[in-house]
């Protein structure tokens, strides 16, 4: 195994320098190389969320590195882009087609339970509270 001290230290002193896309270069080497990405982020003194988001980063579309190099789009975009939010699922490397049609709710069962009149419930409370106060 590969002595990392001196890698995670000089990646620490440098970090806030780096940007976004530099620390993810930087990190890729040390996690592939044996450290946990929970490991690191202690190390680093950020979440090991960000240490995720910032792999994640990498492996988005080349345009869409260029873009978010330049600051065209924000890092949070970029993730969307990676994650595939609103994408087409792919299921066992085959695309699944979707519609153009929107998806198409069932109409609402019409409520079959009746409401049941509270006059007659009250009257009946108020002549136990009377017999019981006799």
């Amino acid at each position: 195994m590969l002595n990392l001290d001196p890698a995670v230290a000089g990646l620490r002193a440098n970090w806030h320098l780096l940007r976004d896309f530099e620390r993810a270069q930087a990190i890729l080497p040390i996690v592939r190389a044996g450290m946990s990405r929970r490991h690191l982020a202690i190390v680093l003194n950020v979440s090991e969320g960000t240490i995720r988001n910032l792999l994640l980063i990498l492996q988005a579309d080349p345009d869409d590195l260029a873009l978010f190099r330049r600051g065209d789009i924000s890092q949070n975009e970029i993730l969307r882009r990676v994650r595939g939010h609103g994408a087409v699922p792919e299921t066992h490397g085959q695309q699944v087609e979707r519609s153009n049609q929107p998806s198409v709710r069932p109409p609402k069962r019409p409520n079959s339970i009746e409401p049941v009149p509270l006059l007659p419930l009250l009257s009946l409370r108020r002549e136990r509270r009377v017999a019981f106060q006799l």
